[in-house]
């Protein structure tokens, strides 16, 4: 509620009566105190205050003055946002507000797409008094609502089949064309074949169904070449594993062999360790040292002692020599 405001008024005559009355006072005796406030100098909804020779004004909400004649206009601060109009009452103001907004002030900018008004997946944009639907590709109208037919332009070639769906189409290509639109033969879309194949186009459709046939490279077979030839399963590794490779194979040998398919077997007298002129026989992960007269051990590294087997009779004494014996 607005303060109310205190005004002085005083009286600038003089009562005649027999005696000269001080402003303010009246009676023979100037003993009565006007009341300056019956004439209701502050209006009929402010409070008067009689004074001594004037009276006091406690203006009601919404005045101004001296005599609270003056109405407080609350539009002047234009306090309605948005183009609103603003409409003044006693003490109070209230708002006319344009389309698209609300509130005390106007100062809330409805959006008008909380109601999701737009369809199919469709983006809404927020506009003073309104909204706008940006559509999805393929859909049309003032919310989405028309699914487009995309089949009406004849996207399809080459005698496809043309199915319109929502927002899309589908192109039903005939035999052997490829493409979102049916636009390209075999080979020219994409290579089909597999593995550095060649795609070569066949126009003869009785024979090559595909409309195309594939170049492979070696190690590979398959209408695409999609089949890594297996090179093991002919079992080429003698005494080893197989291990299948492109266009190939490997071979891990067992031990005591080697070549390319594992089929020689490992001379282990190469390195070998026989001693004194010894001969070396090869074995398999092995060798034997084949000694000369008068050596033995496993490597001939021992000198026979032919005393060993008591070759003299009769208490002789034996003494042996190299590869003999007296």
């Amino acid at each position: 509620m607005a303060e109310k405001t205190a005004v002085w008024v005083f009286r600038s005559h003089w009562v005649e009566e027999k005696h000269h009355c001080r402003g303010g006072f009246t009676g023979q005796f100037c003993e009565v105190n006007m009341d300056d406030c019956l004439s209701q100098p502050c209006g009929v909804l402010s409070i008067c205050k009689d004074e001594l020779d004037g009276y006091l004004c406690f203006c009601a909400p919404g005045f101004i003055g001296n005599n609270c004649e003056i109405e407080v206009d609350e539009c002047l601060s234009d306090p309605c946002h948005n183009g609103a109009t603003c409409v003044d009452h006693l003490n109070a103001f209230s708002c006319l507000c344009c389309d698209g907004f609300q509130g005390t002030t106007c100062e809330i900018n409805i959006n008008e797409c909380h109601s999701s008004p737009c369809l199919h997946n469709a983006t809404c944009e927020d506009l003073i008094s309104g909204y706008e639907c940006i559509c999805l590709p393929g859909f049309a109208g003032a919310r989405c609502e028309t699914d487009l037919d995309e089949c009406a332009s004849f996207p399809c070639k080459n005698g496809a089949t043309c199915i319109d769906q929502p927002g899309n189409y589908f192109c039903q290509c005939v035999a052997p064309f490829k493409g979102s639109n049916c636009e390209f033969r075999p080979c020219e879309v994409s290579n089909p074949c597999e593995n550095g194949a060649v795609c070569i186009q066949e126009m003869d459709l009785d024979i090559f169904p595909l409309g195309f046939q594939c170049q492979c490279m070696k190690g590979f077979a398959g209408p695409r070449c999609e089949i890594n030839v297996n090179e093991c399963s002919s079992s080429p590794c003698l005494h080893g594993y197989c291990y299948d490779i492109v266009d190939g194979f490997y071979c891990l040998c067992n031990p005591g062999y080697a070549g390319l398919k594992c089929d020689q077997d490992v001379d282990d007298c190469i390195i070998n360790a026989c001693d004194h002129n010894s001969t070396c026989m090869d074995l398999h992960l092995s060798y034997r040292c084949v000694c000369l007269p008068g050596w033995e051990g496993t490597f001939c590294e021992y000198e026979s002692n032919e005393c060993n087997s008591e070759p003299c009779k009769n208490n002789g004494t034996c003494t042996d020599l190299f590869n003999c014996y007296r």
